[in-house]
C-alpha cells in the first residue's frame, strides 16, 4: 500500500536523519574542545594560592621577611602562599629549622635566586618548550584517537545518547563539586537514565573539624537515592598519621528519609602509601515498620559488617583494585534486591579503578554472594579537594600524591551507606496455649487455645506423639482443645511429662510459631476408704509352715486402681518372734500381696501398709498352737424369728479339746464353714473376733421358712454344730421381685386402662395389704390419669389392680411402679395411646380478646372434635406452627399447647406487629380447609415517662452499701411494659454517688418492673436516682436519698515488740476500698524526732511501695516490721474517703535500757546474775546528773566513772567476777546490750602498784592492769 507524506513531514525526517549523524561526531571531539578551552584557562595568570609550590626549610639568620626576598616576593605574597599553613609563632616569628610552603623553582630561576645573570634561551629550554608542545599534541592526539576509536566502532544511537549524557552530567557534576569544594573534600556521582532522572545520584561531603599536625578531626555526611529510598548519612571521626602509616576511627547515623529507618555505624581504618584497609560495623537502631515492597512483610535496617582494602600499582598510581567482603544478618536480607532475600548473606566485591585525573575516577566491580547471586556495575566518581588548587585536581601528574599517605589526608571514609533492610513475614496468626496443664490420667483439660488471625482460622496442626502412644488424645469441642491424659506410668523411669505442640494454620496457609504446652500426668492419689488390706484378721496354726495370703488394693478417690511402684509402698510389722513376713509382691495394677507364714510361738501378726503418706488400715494374723474342736464348740442366732430382709445376728463359739477359748480364727469361718439357712452375710459384712472365743457375723433373712437353723463345720470336723431352729417370714416388697402391667398394649384417648401391680419381698413371697402404698408419686401411668372415683383394689395374693383413663395419644408409653423405699423402678411393657381423628366441620379456633397491645400475651383456645362431635384429647402433637397460624403474633418463649383434657387446647402467644382485621386459623394435616377465629387488632405500646418512675429501696445507705434501684415501665395506658432492660443503659438510668454492682444487670420482674443492684459510693445528701429513655423529653426522679461514710478502725496485736518481731495492723472500713499509708512521726523515748532509724516496713514493703484495700469483708491485715530500728515510735496514719486515723507501735532495742530516762526505747536488762553474783547494768548520766563523766554509744550516754568515784558509788566486782561474767555468759554487748565502748572497773588491785586496779573488757575478757584509778573513766557495774 503507497502512501504519500506531505513535504513538511519529508523535510523533519531528513533534519532528523542529519542530527543522528552529527551528533556521534560532536561527542566524540568535545573533550578536544573542553580540553583545549581549558589549557587556555591554565595558561592565564593564576592566583599565588593556586600556583605549584615546595616546601622551603629556614636556615640559620632567615626570617620571613628574608625568605620572600630571596623568593621575589612580598611579605603579604608569602602569606598569601601559605594560608592554609599553621605557624606556631605566627608568620613574622618563622624561625631557623620552620618549613614554609615557597613556589616552585625552576633551573633559571634558582640561578636568579642565587644572584647569576639569566641566560638568554638555551636549548634546555626549547626542549622544555618543545614538550610542552608536544605534551599538547599528545593529548589532542588522544582526544582525536578516541573520537576515531568511537567512530571505527559501530556505535549506535544509544551509546552516543549515553556518552552525551555521561558528559552533560560530568560537567553539571564538575560544576557542583567546585561548588561543594568551598566545604570540603566532596565526592558527586551523578547517575542518568534514559529519561535524564537523577534519582540514583548520589554526593558525600567531609569537612575537617581539627586539623593540627598528626591529628585530624573531621565529619563526613552523604545524601543519596538508592533502592527508590532517599537516605542521609553523618559521621565523625578521627584519623593519627604516623611516619609510614594511619590509624583512624569513625561513628556514623544513617537515616532512611522515605522509611523513617535509623542505623548506627562504627568504623577502623588503617592505610599506609597505595593501600587502605577499612572495617565497618553496622546496627539498627529503629524496629520493624510495614514494608511498601511486599504485601504482609515488615523491614528494618540488617546489622552487618564489612572488610574493605583498596591498592594501587606503585608505578602505575592511576590503577587501582579493590575488594571487599560484607556479611549481614538475618532470615531474610534483601543484600541484592527485594526480590532476592536470603538468610545471613554474604558476598565478595572485586573492583578495578581508573584515575585519570585526581578529580575523576572509573571503576568496574563484580559481586559475588551466595546461591549464585551477583552482579555488576560500572561506576563514575567525582572527588574535590577542599583547599586544593584546580589544576591540582585535573592533573594526571598529581595521581600520585593521591595515593600517599599525606595526598589522602582528606579521603572520604569508605563505608556502605546504604541502608540494607531485613525483612520478616508479619504475624498473621497467632497461636497461644497454657504453659502448663496437669491432672489425673482419664481427665480432660483445656489447652486454653488462642488464636489471633488476620484471614481466619483454618486448623491447627498437634504434635502430640508421645502423649498419642502413651494413650492421650487431643479432643476439639467447638472452638476449643483439650487434652485428655493418658494413664500415669508406676515404673521407676517411667515419663509421665508431655510436650504437645501446636501450629494455626490460616485459609491462606500462613503458618503461626509453634506454642509448647507441657502436659504433666500426676501420681493417683491412694483413698483411704476405697483403698483395702484383706482379710483383716485371720488365724494360723503355729505348725511352723501355714500361711495366709494378705491382698493390698489400692484405689484412688474415684475407686479406680492406683498403680504404683512396689518400692513406693511402706509395709510396716510389728516385732515378730518366729512368723515370717515375705515380701510385697504386685500382681495386677493396684493389687500387691504378701505371704505370713506361721512359726511355733503364739504370737499376733500386725501389718500396716504406707503409701504416700497414707496409712491404710492394719491386717492381723494370730498364730495359736490351741484348734477349736466340735464337740466343744457351737453356734446360735441372736433370735427366733425373722422377717425377710432383716438382720440376723449369728455366733459362732470356738473352744479347744480343754474347753478353753480359742481366738483368732475369723479366718476359719468362711462360707464354707458357716451355714446359716434362707440368709446370706451381709453385705461389706465380716466376721468379727470378740478375744474370748466367740465370733459375730451379721447375716440378712433371705426367703420365708419354718424350722430353719444354722450350721458350723471347720475344715478338719467331722461334724458340724447346730443352731436352735428359727423362722423367717415375708419382708417388705423389693423392686427386684416386684411388677406392673397394662391389660392391653393399645388405648384409645379417653378408654379405661387397667394396671396390675404385683408386690413380692426378697425372697419372691407374695405381699399384701400394701395399698396405702400405691400412690401417685409411686405408681405412674403415662399420658393416663386414676379414673375419677376409682382407687387401687388388693386382690389378696399381691396383685393390686387400678382403671386409669387413657389421655394422650403417645407411642413407647409404660407404667412405673417405684415405692418409697426402692432405688429404681419397675417398668411395664410399651404400650399406645391413640385419639379419634379430629374434623374441621366439628373443630374450631379463637382469642381471648379482639384486641392486644405488641408485646402482650394472647390466650389461643383449639377446640378439637371428631365426627361424632366427641372431644378429641391427647392431640397437641398436631398443633403445630404448620397447622396453627395466629397473623402477627409468634408462639410465647417457652411456652407449648396445652391439652385441657376436655378437647381443648390452649396456647400463649405473644402480640408483634400491629394489625387490624387479623385472624387467628387451624388446619390440620388431613384437613381440606382451615377454621378461622374472629378478627383481632394489635396496637402498638411504648414506656412513657408520664407513667414510669424510678426508686431506692431505701432513704439512707453506708458508703459501700447495696442499693435496690427500681425502674418501672408503663405505656401511655399505664399498661406494665416488660422486655425493656435493654433500654436501661448507663446513659439511661443514673444512679447518683453509685455504680452498678459488679457482675450485677438489670433484671426484668415480668410485671413492668425491672431491679438493679447498686453499690452507693462517696458520701452525700439530696441524691437522686433518674431514668431517662432515648426518646423521652424528660427524666423520672427518685425519692431523695443520703450516703453517708463509713467507719474507719484501727487495731494492733502489739503496742510494742522487739526490733525484728512483727505487729498485725488491721483496718476495718467499707469493703474494698483503696486505703492510704502515711508516717506521721518517728521520734525516740524523750520525744524528739528521729531520721537516723531504718525503714518500717509494710508487708516487706517501704511505705512508698505498699498500697492496701479492704477485702469483700472490709478488712485489711497489714504485718508490721522494724528489722533496722533503733528503738523508736513510729506514727502511722490511714486516711480513705476524707477519713484519717492514727495509731502508734514501738520497735525496743537491746543496746537500751527499759527506763523513762533513756533516750530509745529498749528491753536492755537491768541485772545479770551468773555464780551467785547479780550484776547492775551502768547507769544513764540521766540516771546519775551529779555526775559529769561520760561516753555515748548506741544513742545512749552512759556514766563512767575514775576509781574513787567508782568505790564512792557502789560495791565494785573482782576481778575473778567480771571474769566470770564473760566466761559464763560470753560478749556482754552482743548477748545484752551492755555497752562496750570502754571496759569495766573492779575492786582488785595491781598486785605492788598502789593506785592501780584491775579492768576488764566483759566483751572479749581482756584484762588490763596499766590503767591508773585517776586516769581513765570507765564503765562500772555494781555487784550485789
Amino acid at each position: 500500500m503507497d502512501t504519500a507524506f506531505s513535504p513538511g513531514l519529508r523535510r523533519l525526517a531528513w533534519l532528523n536523519i542529519a542530527v543522528q549523524a552529527a551528533f556521534p561526531l560532536a561527542v566524540a571531539f568535545t573533550p578536544v574542545m573542553a580540553g583545549a578551552g581549558e589549557q587556555h584557562f591554565l595558561q592565564q595568570p593564576a592566583p599565588l594560592s593556586a600556583q605549584r609550590t615546595q616546601v622551603y626549610t629556614l636556615g640559620a639568620g632567615e626570617t620571613a621577611a628574608s625568605v620572600a626576598k630571596k623568593f621575589h616576593l612580598t611579605l603579604g605574597q608569602l602569606r598569601e602562599i601559605n594560608e592554609f599553613r599553621t605557624f606556631a609563632h605566627g608568620l613574622n616569628g618563622l624561625r631557623p629549622g620552620d618549613e614554609v610552603d615557597v613556589p616552585l623553582m625552576t633551573a633559571k630561576d634558582k640561578k636568579t635566586a642565587s644572584g647569576t645573570s639569566t641566560p638568554p634561551p638555551s636549548s634546555d629550554d626549547s626542549s622544555a618548550s618543545a614538550q610542552a608542545s608536544d605534551e599538547q599534541a599528545q593529548k589532542v592526539a588522544g582526544y582525536a584517537s578516541r573520537a576515531g576509536s568511537f567512530l571505527a566502532g559501530s556505535a549506535k544511537s544509544d551509546a552516543a545518547a549515553s556518552m552525551a549524557r555521561g558528559m552533560a552530567t560530568g560537567k553539571a557534576g564538575g560544576a557542583l563539586q567546585q561548588w561543594l569544594g568551598h566545604f570540603g573534600t566532596a565526592r558527586v556521582q551523578l547517575d542518568a537514565d534514559k529519561n535524564f532522572s537523577l534519582k540514583n545520584s548520589q554526593f558525600d561531603l567531609l569537612m575537617p573539624l581539627y586539623d593540627q599536625g598528626d591529628n585530624l578531626v573531621f565529619t563526613q555526611g552523604s545524601l543519596h537515592r538508592t533502592d527508590s529510598r532517599t537516605q542521609a548519612n553523618l559521621g565523625t571521626g578521627i584519623r593519627h598519621f604516623y611516619d609510614a602509616w594511619m590509624f583512624g576511627a569513625n561513628t556514623f547515623i544513617d537515616y532512611d528519609l522515605s522509611r523513617d529507618h535509623a542505623r548506627a555505624g562504627v568504623g577502623l581504618e588503617y592505610w599506609r602509601d597505595f593501600v587502605k584497609l577499612g572495617f565497618n560495623g553496622y546496627v539498627h537502631l529503629t524496629g520493624w515498620k510495614d514494608s511498601p515492597d511486599l504485601a504482609d512483610y515488615q523491614e528494618r535496617p540488617a546489622n552487618g559488617w564489612d572488610i574493605r582494602g583498596q591498592a594501587w600499582v606503585p608505578s602505575l598510581p592511576q590503577l587501582g583494585g579493590k575488594l571487599t567482603y560484607e556479611q549481614y544478618y538475618g532470615s531474610e536480607v534483601a543484600l541484592f534486591g527485594v526480590d532476592n532475600r536470603q538468610k545471613n548473606p554474604h558476598a565478595i566485591t572485586a573492583g578495578i579503578n581508573y584515575t585519570p585525573v585526581p578529580l575523576i575516577t572509573l571503576g568496574a566491580e563484580q559481586r559475588q554472594g551466595q546461591s549464585g547471586k551477583s552482579d555488576s556495575r560500572l561506576t563514575v566518581d567525582m572527588n574535590y579537594q577542599l583547599g586544593v588548587p584546580w589544576r591540582a585536581q585535573v592533573d594526571p601528574a598529581a595521581v600520585a600524591a593521591m595515593r600517599s599517605l599525606t595526598g589522602s589526608r582528606y579521603d572520604l571514609v569508605e563505608r556502605n551507606n546504604n541502608i540494607v533492610l531485613e525483612y520478616r513475614k508479619k504475624e498473621l496468626i497467632r497461636l497461644k496455649t497454657a504453659d502448663l496443664v496437669t491432672g489425673y490420667a482419664g481427665e480432660q483439660k483445656s489447652l486454653d487455645v488462642s488464636v489471633t488471625s488476620k484471614y481466619g482460622l483454618e486448623r491447627i496442626d498437634w504434635d502430640a506423639a508421645a502423649l498419642s502412644a502413651a494413650g492421650g488424645k487431643i479432643v476439639q469441642s467447638g472452638s476449643d482443645y483439650a487434652v485428655v491424659l493418658p494413664a500415669y506410668q508406676a515404673t521407676t523411669q517411667a515419663v509421665n511429662t508431655y510436650t504437645v505442640s501446636g501450629v494455626a494454620v490460616d485459609t491462606k496457609g500462613n503458618r503461626s510459631e509453634r506454642s509448647d504446652t507441657q502436659v504433666t500426668v500426676q501420681a493417683p492419689e491412694v483413698n483411704k476408704q476405697h483403698s483395702t488390706f484383706t482379710p483383716a484378721s485371720s488365724a494360723l496354726p503355729a505348725d511352723g509352715k501355714s500361711t495366709q495370703v494378705l491382698t493390698l488394693t489400692l484405689r484412688d478417690e474415684n475407686n479406680q486402681a492406683v498403680d504404683m511402684d512396689v518400692k513406693d509402698i511402706s509395709l510396716k510389722n510389728s516385732t515378730l518372734k518366729s512368723a515370717a513376713v515375705s515380701a510385697l509382691t504386685r500382681k495386677s495394677a493396684g493389687v500387691y500381696t504378701v505371704t505370713v507364714t506361721a512359726g511355733t510361738d503364739n504370737e499376733t501378726v500386725t501389718l500396716t501398709p504406707s503409701v504416700s503418706g497414707v496409712t491404710l488400715s492394719p491386717a492381723r494374723v494370730t498364730i495359736s498352737s490351741t484348734t477349736p474342736v466340735q464337740a466343744q464348740s457351737s453356734i446360735s442366732t441372736d433370735k427366733t424369728s425373722y422377717v425377710s430382709g432383716a438382720d440376723m445376728t449369728v455366733k459362732v463359739t470356738l473352744k479347744d479339746a480343754a474347753g478353753d477359748a480359742v481366738t483368732g480364727a475369723t479366718a476359719s469361718l468362711t462360707t464354707d464353714a458357716v451355714k446359716v439357712a434362707n440368709a446370706t452375710l451381709k453385705a461389706g459384712s465380716s466376721w468379727k473376733d470378740n478375744g474370748d472365743g466367740t465370733y459375730t457375723g451379721t447375716y440378712t433373712a433371705g426367703a420365708a421358712g419354718d424350722s430353719l437353723k444354722a450350721t458350723v463345720q471347720l475344715t478338719d470336723w467331722s461334724s458340724k454344730a447346730e443352731s436352735e431352729a428359727y423362722a423367717i417370714t415375708a419382708g417388705a416388697p423389693v423392686q427386684a421381685q416386684s411388677s406392673i402391667s397394662t391389660d392391653k398394649t393399645s388405648y384409645v384417648s379417653g378408654a379405661d386402662m387397667t394396671v396390675k401391680v404385683t408386690l413380692k419381698d426378697a425372697a419372691g413371697d407374695a405381699v399384701t395389704g400394701a395399698t396405702a402404698s400405691l400412690t401417685t408419686d409411686a405408681v405412674k401411668v403415662a399420658n393416663a390419669t386414676l379414673k375419677a372415683g376409682s382407687s387401687w383394689k388388693d386382690n389378696g395374693d399381691g396383685t393390686y389392680t387400678g382403671t386409669y383413663t387413657a389421655g394422650a395419644a403417645g407411642d413407647s408409653l409404660k407404667a412405673t411402679v417405684q415405692l418409697t423405699d426402692w432405688s429404681s423402678k419397675a417398668e411395664s411393657e410399651a404400650y399406645a395411646i391413640t385419639a379419634g381423628a379430629p374434623v374441621q366441620a366439628q373443630s374450631s379456633i379463637s382469642t381471648d380478646k379482639t384486641s392486644y397491645v405488641s408485646g402482650a400475651d394472647m390466650t389461643v383456645k383449639v377446640t378439637l372434635k371428631d365426627a361424632a362431635g366427641d372431644a378429641v384429647t391427647g392431640a397437641t402433637a398436631s398443633l403445630t406452627t404448620d397447622a396453627v397460624k395466629v397473623a402477627n403474633a409468634t408462639l410465647k418463649a417457652g411456652s407449648s399447647w396445652k391439652d385441657n383434657g376436655d378437647g381443648t387446647y390452649t396456647g400463649t402467644y405473644t402480640a408483634g406487629a400491629a394489625g387490624d382485621s387479623l385472624k387467628a386459623t387451624v388446619q390440620l394435616t388431613d384437613w381440606s380447609s382451615k377454621a378461622e377465629s374472629e378478627a383481632y387488632a394489635i396496637t402498638a405500646g411504648a414506656p412513657v415517662q408520664a407513667q414510669s418512675s424510678i426508686s431506692t429501696d431505701k432513704t439512707s445507705y453506708v458508703s459501700g452499701a447495696d442499693m435496690t434501684v427500681k425502674v418501672t415501665l408503663k405505656d401511655a395506658a399505664g399498661d406494665a411494659v416488660t422486655g425493656a432492660t435493654a433500654s436501661l443503659t448507663t446513659d439511661a438510668v443514673k444512679v447518683a454517688n453509685a455504680t452498678l454492682k459488679a457482675g450485677s444487670s438489670w433484671k426484668d420482674n415480668g410485671d413492668g418492673t425491672y431491679t438493679g443492684t447498686y453499690t452507693a459510693g462517696a458520701a452525700g445528701d439530696s441524691l437522686k436516682a433518674t431514668v431517662q429513655l432515648t426518646d423521652w423529653s424528660s427524666k423520672a426522679e427518685s425519692e431523695a436519698y443520703a450516703i453517708t461514710a463509713g467507719t474507719l478502725t484501727l487495731s494492733l496485736s502489739e503496742g510494742k515488740v522487739k526490733v525484728g518481731d512483727n505487729i498485725t495492723l488491721t483496718v476495718n472500713y467499707v469493703p474494698n476500698s483503696s486505703l492510704s499509708f502515711s508516717i506521721d512521726s518517728v521520734t525516740d523515748r524523750q520525744g524528739k524526732a528521729r531520721t537516723d532509724s531504718g525503714d518500717l516496713l509494710f508487708d516487706g514493703k517501704k511505705i512508698d511501695e505498699f498500697k492496701g484495700s479492704t477485702d469483700e469483708n472490709g478488712k485489711l491485715a497489714v504485718t508490721l516490721t522494724d528489722p533496722d530500728g533503733i528503738g523508736v515510735q513510729t506514727t502511722i496514719k490511714v486516711s480513705v474517703d476524707g477519713i484519717q486515723k492514727e495509731t502508734s507501735v514501738i520497735y525496743t532495742v537491746i543496746t537500751s535500757p527499759d527506763t523513762d530516762k533513756a533516750n530509745m526505747w529498749g528491753h536492755m536488762p537491768d541485772t545479770i546474775t551468773t555464780d551467785g553474783v547479780t550484776f547492775v547494768r551502768p547507769d544513764l548520766v540521766s540516771e546519775q546528773p551529779g555526775n559529769a563523766v561520760k561516753k555515748s554509744e548506741a544513742n545512749e550516754i552512759w556514766s563512767t566513772y575514775y576509781f574513787d568515784g567508782a568505790t564512792a558509788h557502789c560495791t565494785l566486782p573482782t576481778k575473778e567476777n567480771l571474769l566470770a561474767l564473760y566466761n559464763n555468759l560470753g560478749d556482754v554487748n552482743a548477748v545484752y546490750g551492755w555497752p562496750k565502748k570502754v571496759i569495766y572497773r573492779s575492786s582488785t588491785q595491781v598486785p605492788g602498784a598502789d593506785g592501780f586496779h584491775t579492768n576488764v573488757d566483759i566483751s572479749t575478757g581482756r584484762v588490763n592492769d596499766l590503767g591508773g584509778d585517776a586516769v581513765s573513766s570507765l564503765y562500772v557495774t555494781c555487784v550485789k
